[in-house]
Parts: C-alpha cells; structure tokens; sequence
C-alpha cells in the first residue's frame, strides 16, 4: 500500500507485486514526471505492437506499410503522414495524436474515427493500451519526423 497525504487529505491505494504503482492521472497521462516503466512494462508494450500492430505499421521513418509509419505520429496531425492514402475520416480528423485520442483510438478505432479504413477491432485491456502506447513513444513515436 502506498499512502499519499496532501495538506489534510490521505489516502491509501493498493500496489499489485505484478504490476507496479504507476498513477493514473485522467485521462491518460504517460507523460506525467512519477510515470515509470518498469522493464516488464517496456517488454509488454513492445509484444503488444509486434503482434497487433507491426504487421501493418512501422516505426521507423518513412516507412509505410499497409498502415502509416508511426515515426513521428505523436508529434503530427492525424492523417498527414506523407506518402500514405488515408481514408477521408483521417485526413478530416483536426488534431495531433495525444496519449488520450491514441488510447481511445487503439480501443475502439471505428468508434473513435468512423469511417477509417484500418482494419482492427482495438484493444481491450487498459494495460495493453498504455504500454503499447508508452513503447511507442519510446521508439520513435515522439521524434519529429
């Protein structure tokens, strides 16, 4: 159990030994300075993409596949990776790819963005989500491309 105390408020939240105490900040916030990541995390994550994700994206620059290059894709604007056809629901979309619209994209895809033409029924554990997500961002999802 680990017990926080802010001025007069405490409270205590339990610590599972298989997975260890990463805060939840709403709505998802991998960038927050106490957010660790243990090497099971970093293995997690990389198995997540590897077998959902790598047979249609990459991560290295400039490389599109079936699906875009996710080099970079933290850092740009949905649908605007260069050298990819996007469906009209991607190019329309108006933001750049975040912890919280990556999360909810890779749990629900036709539900987030209707009409995307990627083929993937999503992810339904919270904890494959953020570590696939966290990998991500460690290998190259952050770099400006």
């Amino acid at each position: 159990v680990i017990i926080f105390s802010l001025a007069s408020l405490a409270f205590a939240l339990p610590v599972s030994p298989q997975r260890p105490f990463t805060p939840s900040f709403p709505p998802f916030f991998s960038r927050h300075p106490l957010r660790k990541m243990s090497s099971e995390q970093i293995a997690h994550g990389e198995k997540i993409f590897k077998t959902r994700a790598a047979m249609c994206h990459s991560m290295a620059a400039g490389e599109n596949k079936i699906g875009p290059t996710l080099f970079g894709c933290f850092t740009r604007k949905a649908g605007s990776q260069e050298g990819f056809r996007y469906s009209p629901a991607n190019t329309a979309a108006d933001f750049v790819w975040d912890d919280e619209k990556m999360s909810q994209f890779l749990e629900n895809p036709k539900k987030f963005m209707p009409g995307t033409k990627m083929i993937f029924a999503g992810l339904k554990k919270k904890e494959d989500i953020e570590d696939c997500i966290l990998w991500m961002r460690q290998n190259g999802g952050e770099t400006k491309a």
